[in-house]
């Protein structure tokens, strides 16, 4: 798949019947590297993700370089941010193009509070950053968990090896908090004491505990296999490694997804999707603003399906590897889609029939470098017949096995 340009999917069948060992949670796993490095000692930590984020988090921590470049790696470059910024050294972090248009300033002010050098390369609250590591002090610090959930994670990472420990005030409109409560389940797990009275965490200066540690199954990959369970009539999908027992907030979507007649039946390893003919309703309303890497599978299947759809909760996937909801609705509009822009956090869905690209034009998805949109745009083949994306290999960045287990449930995958 490295080095191929683009991916034809192919759908032939009438029936969807497939066994998938999902991969590991490339959140957790690059909480527990960043737990794993600030302790200093070798975790025994299973079932550790292979994506590309986490590879690339566990070869820039071990390779004690001064200039670490994150690539496309937004997690890598805000915890690694928060990281370097305590350990004595002199540091550059960067990353690519699209990194650099990613706002980093209101976590990069919160560390300058905790006495934290850092100062911006090229433009101001960008990166890439300048970092002059050094021991930082405790006091009582806000900050505003609009922009993004990995700033308040990263902080919370640290916490416990900051002189006085760290008292936190969350201000603003809290996005993503599933990935906050996931951070501090994690600490918790590793011997950290937290103290949480509404919008205030406190966090006393402590030492991570280390124990064994295996990190479940990824439920945003998941997205994908249930959002083609509900475009496909016949499915009888089991997704191993899921369970009821999970720190991962976008497991939501077992419910979410009974709206769109997919039933989630847990099992011993994991969890069996039956698509279950029911009424169809005509119109649905989502808010993506706690789960946001759910958006992608939805508006795909909402408008494969064809259904009036308010998708709000959306501003903040601006920030993502793309501009993630403008480049959706860009791409999904080549097959008929239609969507309106209600404002910055709203697209409104009317229903439309879908259609592949007529004979003889080609008019393959952009990926826009986006890993959940090349994912999502795949699962076009079950009511078009056949899709043809760009950038195929992106997939790796979170789920490395995605086309050998798409060509395992029986859709014919060509590379060219």
């Amino acid at each position: 798949m490295t080095g191929k340009k683009s991916v034809t999917i192919l759908w032939k069948r009438k029936s969807l019947k497939a066994s998938i060992h999902l991969p590991a949670s490339k959140s957790i796993s690059n909480r527990l590297l960043i737990m794993q490095a600030l302790s200093g000692e070798k975790f025994p930590l299973k079932n550790i993700s292979e994506a590309d984020d986490s590879k690339l988090l566990q070869e820039l921590l071990s390779s004690g370089e001064r200039i670490m470049d994150t690539q496309n790696a937004g997690t890598c470059f805000r915890f690694l941010t928060a990281y370097l910024a305590q350990k004595e050294g002199d540091w550059i972090l960067t990353g690519s193009e699209r990194m650099k248009q990613r706002p980093i300033g209101a976590l990069v002010n919160a560390l300058r509070q905790l006495g934290a050098e850092i100062k911006f390369m090229e433009k101001e609250n960008f990166p890439p950053i300048a970092i002059a590591g050094k021991k930082l002090l405790s006091r009582d610090l806000e900050i505003d968990a609009t922009q993004s959930s990995q700033f308040v994670s990263a902080l919370l990472l640290i916490a416990p090896y900051i002189t006085g420990g760290l008292r936190l005030k969350l201000t603003g409109d809290k996005i993503s908090m599933p990935y906050i409560n996931m951070t501090l389940k994690l600490i918790r797990q590793f011997g950290i004491h937290v103290i949480r009275k509404g919008s205030i965490i406190e966090i006393p200066q402590q030492e991570y505990i280390s124990e064994e540690f295996f990190v479940e199954s990824d439920w945003s990959s998941a997205a994908f296999w249930y959002a083609m369970a509900a475009l496909n009539e016949e499915t009888e999908v089991h997704l191993k490694g899921l369970s009821t027992e999970t720190i991962q907030g976008d497991a939501a979507i077992a419910d979410w997804m009974q709206y769109f007649n997919v039933e989630t039946h847990f099992v011993k390893d994991g969890v069996l999707l039956i698509h279950k003919e029911k009424s169809k309703e005509k119109k649905y309303s989502c808010n993506f603003s706690q789960h946001p890497d759910l958006a992608p599978a939805f508006f795909v299947m909402s408008s494969a399906l064809g259904i009036e759809a308010d998708f709000s909760g959306i501003k903040n996937l601006a920030l993502k590897e793309s501009s993630r909801a403008e480049a959706l609705r860009a791409e999904l509009e080549k097959c008929g889609a239609k969507f309106s822009k209600v404002n910055e956090d709203e697209y409104h869905l009317t229903p439309h029939l879908l259609t592949p690209s007529p004979l003889g034009e080609e008019r393959p998805f952009e990926t826009h470098n986006d890993h959940r949109l090349a994912m999502a745009f795949a699962m076009l083949a079950i009511p078009l017949g056949i899709v043809q994306i760009k950038n195929p290999a992106v997939v790796t960045k979170s789920y490395p096995g995605f086309w050998n287990d798409l060509h395992s449930a029986g859709f014919e995958i060509i590379f060219s």
